[in-house]
């Protein structure tokens, strides 16, 4: 979070205008409502207070603020103490920049036009390098949060500034790592006074350390503070200054962005959990359980759903290279049934071993999972010969069931009957139930009847072996004959 800026300017009798700048928007009537009661609360005055600009400078939203009370005292001390004979003489600007080391004198354009003897031995380069240079080339400005002209400082001449010294680089050396003892910042606090008689802005300032220890990190010892005040004494007990609560802030304000960009990160990655979860549970099913709900509730039973079993038929394998190769048969096996189900509306429900179970009709009721699912047999029989396959269709109850490892299961006699179907079929082949050839829609799929099988603990089933969908058979007919019209008009 970035903290607010307040600067107080163009002081009058009637009042003042106060310059108010964030990071955020929306404020601006929450510091109006703070300030009537300040002055009502503390200074017994009645306040008015009225919004006279509102812009964006960079990434910092800037409201002017008209404060409307009585400032007669202010104005009338102000004028006594114009009025006044001056009792000293005038003090070179020179002879300011001895006293403050870390000085720098500026001219309207913002550029420097002397600097302290400590300011440009810290600073590390030539002399000639720093005079006529843009202030911004040399400091930059860390409090207040404004832009640094002439303009804006003229009118903030009782405010505080806090301006970071930038180290010198040549030409061809290499970028000194950030917080490494070349590369540390130093801190320089003071207010900018204008000189009227030379018309020129002076920067008197000290440097801000936390203890000896900082200060010795940035090359620099007692004798090179200033010689008045009490920044020695300051620096000796070790106080903690406020400057350095700053960069504090800064860097608190850099983690806040490295943690946003984690935050996305763990939204990306939390993405593609629910993505996996959603393959292993149905969706609804598992928002329901991460709603903290009973899985018992999320049981339901189906009155009719299709159910298809594929196997592969493999021989055993001996040594360890024969089962890494299976392994990696199978694994071909299973992704590329996986990628054919996302053109049909089927659900994987699980793989054990080298069988492979699919249901259409569940989660999602649906009036033609027989279709979808015959559809979807076949293409896997297309797409892998070597497969067994068989469908049957009937009722079954559908939940998750497991605590550790959750699975979504079907159970019912449907399930044992379709994976009899499978086990009694033939490799290339697809059988179904006479149940499931009944609900096939009419003229749609080519069926050709197998008989009557013995089914273990089933008995006898007329089954149909399912060898293909006629709309399709058709539509790839027409398309051969194109071709070979095509062709013969270009011969």
């Amino acid at each position: 979070m970035r903290s607010p800026s307040m600067q107080l300017t163009r002081a009058h009798r009637h009042g003042a205008e106060l310059v108010y700048s964030s990071g955020r928007t929306g404020f601006t009537h929450y510091l109006m409502g703070q300030l009537y009661e300040i002055a009502e609360d503390i200074f017994s005055l009645k306040l008015k207070v009225s919004v006279v600009k509102e812009s964006m400078e960079g990434t910092y939203y800037v409201a002017v603020l008209r404060l409307e009370f009585d400032n007669s005292d202010y104005v009338q001390s102000l004028m006594l103490r114009k009025s006044l004979p001056c009792p000293l003489p005038a003090v070179p600007a020179s002879l300011l920049l001895q006293l403050f080391p870390f000085g720098v004198l500026l001219d309207r354009k913002m550029k420097i036009l002397k600097a302290g003897e400590r300011l440009v031995a810290t600073w590390g380069g030539p002399l000639n390098r720093i005079l006529k240079s843009s202030i911004s080339e040399i400091l930059r400005l860390r409090k207040p949060k404004v832009s640094l002209t002439w303009d804006k400082v003229v009118c903030m001449q009782t405010m505080i500034f806090d301006l970071e010294l930038l180290r010198y680089r040549s030409r061809g050396c290499p970028e000194v790592r950030r917080g490494s003892q070349g590369a540390r910042s130093i801190l320089l606090r003071g207010p900018i006074y204008l000189l009227e008689e030379i018309d020129a802005l002076i920067f008197l300032c000290s440097p801000i350390f936390n203890d000896l220890e900082e200060l010795a990190q940035a090359g620099l010892s007692l004798a090179d503070m200033n010689g008045h005040g009490l920044s020695k004494e300051m620096l000796l007990q070790g106080w903690q200054h406020l400057s350095r609560l700053e960069l504090l802030f800064e860097k608190a304000e850099s983690r806040s962005i490295s943690l946003e960009k984690s935050c996305r990160l763990l939204d990306q990655w939390k993405k593609r959990g629910d993505q996996l979860l959603y393959t292993m549970i149905p969706k609804g099913i598992a928002d329901h359980l991460r709603a903290g709900k009973d899985p018992m509730a999320a049981c339901q039973a189906f009155e009719n759903v299709t159910i298809i079993f594929c196997a592969v038929q493999l021989a055993e394998a001996g040594t360890r290279a024969d089962v890494m190769q299976t392994v990696a048969y199978m694994n071909d096996v299973y992704s590329r049934i996986d990628r054919l189900l996302d053109t049909h509306r089927v659900y994987k429900v699980e793989t054990v071993g080298t069988v492979y179970m699919l249901v259409s009709g569940a989660p999602e009721r649906r009036r033609t999972h027989a279709a979808s699912a015959a559809s979807a047999a076949l293409a896997i029989s297309r797409a892998i010969p070597a497969l067994t396959i068989g469908i049957h269709t009937g009722p079954v109850v559908a939940g998750v069931l497991g605590l550790r490892l959750p699975r979504y299961c079907l159970v019912g006699d449907t399930v044992n009957t379709a994976s009899r179907m499978q086990t009694s079929s033939e490799p290339g082949r697809v059988q179904v139930s006479a149940v499931t050839a009944n609900q096939l829609p009419a003229g749609r799929f080519r069926l050709r009847p197998r008989g009557l099988i013995k089914v273990k603990g089933k008995g006898t089933m007329e089954t149909f072996w399912l060898e293909g969908e006629i709309e399709e058979e058709e539509t790839n007919d027409a398309l051969q004959l194109f071709s070979v019209l095509y062709g013969e008009n270009d011969n």
